[in-house]
């Protein structure tokens, strides 16, 4: 595309070059931010479906704008406890906590609002912004890259205020931001509804995986055999030579261990695979090597349990259901069962057959707040036992049918991923001045 005739060094690495008229400033200069600093012992209970004012939390955020409809709400006692952080349309809210920088516009504001903690306000001061403008450079790499310049090298749980009023913005005229908001709201629509399509495709594709796994386990692959009534509703009819029997008549269930922090043997020069809930898929049975390891002395010294080659491990607390079978001997933290079948069970088809079952599963656990499945509960989950040269069968087909589902969704994936760098780099390059939008139309796109 056009560029500007002329440019200037920024004197921001992240930037670089920008148009010769525009400016660089501290966020400070003509904005104001802020974030709540104490609430005098706000109590959970003071949180109103229907009250004076919305309280907005990062949670509340819905794309690029606030959901009021998701707000929790407070007294108007409370809302005017802190005039700095109640809200007006036109304001940007952008997240300090937890997923930092996360940004929504506020609009349609049709009541009081104000801040919970975990978010700043900024509002204009000397109307030299475009909020959509300003929209668009706070979503654009910029402040990735002005945390991370800003950083110490440990992993960042907090943008400060202090640090966060000094990032540098791209300053062009009112009405050249208004152009390039226009032209960003434009092609990233165009974009993002692409990446719409494609999560659809793959949010089908997985949905057949399941599909066709859930039938042939359940099923089996001969549709002229003769069926007969399981007795468990979401199992249904069954091949009339399969058994239904419960898990730990064919396998043992054993639960992982985290070897002591304190024993520095334990964890230097870690070499052999521990597995936690973060290594498990949730939607595959495909498992690879661990992100955490510990040493081989944990093993020997009996600190943890090595689970064999062909366990099944699956993610008993929290995440129930998670499950993934191993490819050589391993061991796991203690929120994970592993599942170790007898010589009458393919691996593989228990794999599967457990991939089928999780909503099942995932109905036994516990009530708790964080729910829980354990050894006793998942010996006694129902398990279906064809004939052994059956489970090889089924196994072959699903390893074949699966492998093929799961290359259409990395290709798509992978789509998807060069879509949403396009994106960044889209956004980038106009809020940087890389390309001359004064002249854009929408018009000359279509």
């Amino acid at each position: 595309m056009k560029k500007y005739e002329a440019y200037k060094d920024s004197g921001i690495e992240w930037i670089g070059e920008i148009p010769e008229l525009w400016n660089v400033v501290p966020l400070k200069h003509y904005l104001s931010l802020k974030g709540r600093i104490g609430w005098n012992g706000l109590k959970s209970e003071e949180f109103q479906e229907k009250s004076y004012a919305y309280l907005v939390t990062g949670q509340d955020f819905n794309s690029d704008v606030v959901n009021w409809e998701k707000c929790y709400q407070i007294s108007k006692e409370r809302y005017e406890e802190d005039p700095f952080i109640q809200l007006e349309n036109g304001d940007l809210l952008v997240t300090k906590d937890g997923t930092i920088g996360k940004v929504a516009k506020v609009i349609n504001l049709d009541k009081p609002a104000c801040l919970n903690s975990g978010i700043f306000v900024v509002k204009q001061t000397k109307g030299v912004f475009d909020q959509n403008y300003l929209y668009w450079v706070l979503v654009s790499n910029q402040l990735k890259e002005f945390v991370g310049f800003n950083s110490t090298g440990s992993t960042i749980a907090h943008l400060y205020q202090n640090v966060f009023e000094n990032m540098p913005l791209t300053v062009p005229t009112l009405i050249e931001q208004q152009y390039i908001a226009s032209y960003l709201d434009y092609k990233v629509a165009q974009i993002d509804a692409s990446v719409s399509a494609i999560n659809s495709q793959i949010n089908d594709l997985k949905a057949y995986r399941q599909s066709i796994i859930n039938e042939v386990v359940t099923k089996g692959l001969n549709l002229d055999i003769k069926m007969k009534d399981s007795g468990v509703e979401w199992i249904g009819e069954i091949p009339e030579t399969w058994k239904f029997i419960i898990l730990k008549r064919v396998a043992k269930v054993l639960t992982g261990t985290t070897p002591s922090t304190a024993e520095e043997n334990y964890w230097n020069n870690p070499d052999y695979t521990w597995y936690t809930p973060a290594d498990i898929k949730d939607d595959s049975i495909e498992l690879e090597d661990s992100e955490r390891k510990v040493n081989s002395f944990a093993v020997t010294d009996g600190a943890i349990k090595e689970f064999p080659k062909g366990s099944l491990l699956m993610v008993g607390i929290g995440s129930i259901g998670k499950v993934g079978i191993t490819e050589k001997p391993c061991s796991a933290n203690q929120q994970i069962n592993a599942i170790v079948f007898d010589s009458n069970v393919n691996p593989k088809f228990g794999a599967y057959f457990i991939f089928a079952s999780r909503d099942n599963i995932r109905s036994k656990a516990n009530a708790a707040l964080l729910p829980i499945i354990n050894q006793t509960t998942m010996g006694n989950i129902e398990f279906l036992l064809p004939p052994i040269n059956e489970q090889n069968s089924i196994v072959n087909y699903l390893d074949n049918k699966t492998s093929k589902i799961a290359s259409a969704i990395k290709s798509l994936e992978a789509y998807r991923d060069e879509l949403n760098a396009l994106k960044q780099s889209i956004i980038s390059e106009a809020v940087t001045g890389k390309i001359d939008l004064r002249e854009w139309k929408q018009s000359v796109e279509q």
